[in-house]
């Protein structure tokens, strides 16, 4: 079970390294990761100083020993990407979108996972983390339960993103809504 742990922190490390990449690669950012307002001022510095944190933040997981407080850190780090912009752009008027609904979720979801990796890669002889593990547990099945609501509730939009050689498309949008509910209880009672 622990190469399936290590196996998820290296496919982690690889998603985050790849996020900094594309931002810097194309100077801009991932919008449907980060909608930052066009208008902010240092926005570049911004789009530069984040590619940086998720690339070398990534490439800080590859190595166990430096595993746990590089995955504390871009948990942190994403939570505070949680709060903005996502959170203020819901405070502003968003709350109704569920585009952003989408967006904000998928950034706590991070947020969960490198949670969970931090806790999970204690050393021997330092304590584990019980109240991260939870804490990260939790932020990932929260954002599975607003990603299954959200296929029940657009379920017909939903439908129409399935490519039409895959028969019953409203089918699989709630038969993965449905999964992700009862992911989310999983992770909830472990």
């Amino acid at each position: 079970m622990k190469e399936l742990y290590a196996s998820g922190r290296y496919l982690f490390a690889l998603a985050v390294i790849a996020f900094g990449i594309i931002q810097l690669v194309t100077g801009q950012f991932l919008s449907s990761l980060l909608p930052i307002d066009p208008t902010l001022p240092a926005k570049t510095f911004l789009l530069y100083m984040i590619s940086t944190v998720f690339v070398v933040g990534g490439l800080g997981l590859i190595p166990a020993a430096n595993a746990r407080r590089m995955a504390l850190l871009l948990g942190l780090f994403f939570f505070g990407l949680f709060i903005y912009p996502h959170i203020v752009r819901f405070a502003t008027g968003h709350v109704t979108d569920p585009g952003e609904w989408t967006v904000a979720f998928e950034t706590l979801a991070f947020c969960g996972g490198a949670l969970i990796i931090a806790a999970d890669n204690s050393k021997p002889d330092e304590p584990r983390f019980p109240k991260l593990l939870r804490e990260g547990n939790f932020l990932f099945a929260i954002s599975l339960l607003v990603f299954g609501i959200q296929h029940f509730l657009y379920a017909r939009y939903i439908a129409t993103l399935i490519p039409s050689w895959i028969p019953f498309p409203l089918f699989w949008a709630w038969f993965v809504g449905v999964a992700f509910v009862v992911s989310c209880f999983c992770f909830l009672i472990k």
